[in-house]
């Protein structure tokens, strides 16, 4: 199975940034010189769509005959982890995970001896919402996201973020948010929205098919049938905004990868025993922090039993060696990331939380199915 170390140069992390540079905002990291030549004519509107999961790999495997797929004008790499908290939180701001601290799906506060799931704010144990009253996660791990920062430039612009209402509830900041039970009302708004005048950036963020390929697996019917329909809603869309001057650019967060087997963290207490609070982060990108008087031990314990699917790697190598990214780091890194990390490297996984459940595929390791992200790229200079 082969391994991808993340390349931010630019990898999709030089997408948001093209975004940014495009609407004269300052960048925080390189650019991508494609993106840019794409945006070069001056387009009215800018589209950025986020199929979540949706990496290149599939693309090109399950679907090569597709819409999305005759799109694809480049292939970078996720950021890392390639989970949605790191990923969708680089697209909201433009840095990297080193320096925006939101690292994986669960994090564990000292602020609040607390385990919390920072993207829904939840209480990774409870399940419910975490109050500012009790120090909101997202306040110690706060960012000025990229509508604030477009906003700043250009009070003029044109801010639209699109997603389910679940998602665009309760955001707050200067963009519209709008609500869409469906992604074909999704894309209506889209396209009504490029069809008023002014300059503007509109948000599309949808969850699928990632919520489909966690439970049924990347190659089976249901989702390929999403897929298909996914593609078919875009390129309707990119044919009825013909008319109007604009650069729609298609990407996703991360890719995803079959799991053949699950592992129980529960089963292997030597283990535990060596850990000095409870491992977080993903099954597939594992924060641990050890006690000291087990950090010698501990990584030949961990390699008996996983040393074919996790890369082990200590706190010094892994953030000495960028992959994260670069920039000046987050205060909280240090907290979250833990005396080893345990990155996946093949298509089994241990499941590290609370409560058991089964995902047939899964993300947040450094394969080339999970690392790899298709960049898709479609405009037209409209009417005028």
């Amino acid at each position: 199975m082969k391994i991808v170390k993340p390349d931010y140069a630019p990898g999709t992390l030089g997408t948001v940034n093209s975004i940014l540079h495009y609407f004269k905002a300052p960048t925080h990291h390189m650019t991508n010189s494609i993106i840019d030549q794409e945006l070069s004519f001056q387009p009215e509107t800018v589209i950025f769509v986020i199929l979540d999961g949706l990496g290149d790999r599939l693309l090109r495997r399950l679907y090569p005959d597709s819409w999305l797929t005759s799109q694809i004008k480049d292939t970078v790499t996720a950021v890392f982890p390639s989970t949605t908290t790191a990923a969708i939180t680089t697209y909201h701001n433009g840095y990297a995970p080193i320096e925006h601290g939101w690292l994986g799906w669960t994090l564990y506060f000292k602020e609040t001896d607390r385990y919390v799931n920072p993207l829904p704010n939840l209480d990774a144990i409870t399940g419910k919402k975490v109050e500012a009253s009790e120090v909101d996660s997202r306040q110690v791990i706060a960012y000025s996201t990229i509508f604030e920062q477009l906003a700043a430039v250009d009070s003029t612009l044109g801010l639209y973020y699109i997603s389910q209402p679940k998602i665009v509830d309760g955001k707050t900041g200067p963009q519209s948010n709008i609500g869409a039970d469906t992604f074909a009302e999704a894309t209506q708004a889209v396209w009504s929205l490029a069809a008023t005048p002014g300059k503007k950036y509109i948000y599309l963020y949808w969850p699928s098919p990632d919520m489909e390929m966690h439970r049924y697996g990347t190659a089976v019917r249901p989702v390929i049938d999403l897929v298909h329909s996914l593609s078919r809603d875009l390129e309707d869309l990119s044919n009825r905004l013909s008319a109007f001057s604009h650069t729609m650019i298609i990407s996703a967060d991360h890719g995803h990868l079959d799991q053949t087997t699950i592992f129980k963290i529960s089963d292997y207490p030597d283990i535990l025993d060596c850990c000095a609070i409870h491992p977080f982060m993903e099954p597939r990108a594992i924060s641990f922090h050890i006690k000291p008087t087990h950090i010698a031990k501990f990584p030949i314990i961990f390699n008996r039993y996983f040393k074919d699917d996790y890369l082990l790697l200590s706190k010094k190598e892994f953030l000495s060696g960028g992959y994260l990214g670069e920039g000046i780091q987050h205060p909280k890194v240090d907290d979250f990331v833990g005396d080893f990390i345990a990155i996946g490297i093949s298509n089994r996984y241990l499941h590290i939380g609370a409560s058991y459940y089964e995902m047939k595929s899964h993300h947040a390791g450094m394969t080339e199915d999970e690392m790899m992200v298709a960049v898709m790229l479609e405009s037209s200079r409209g009417l005028g």
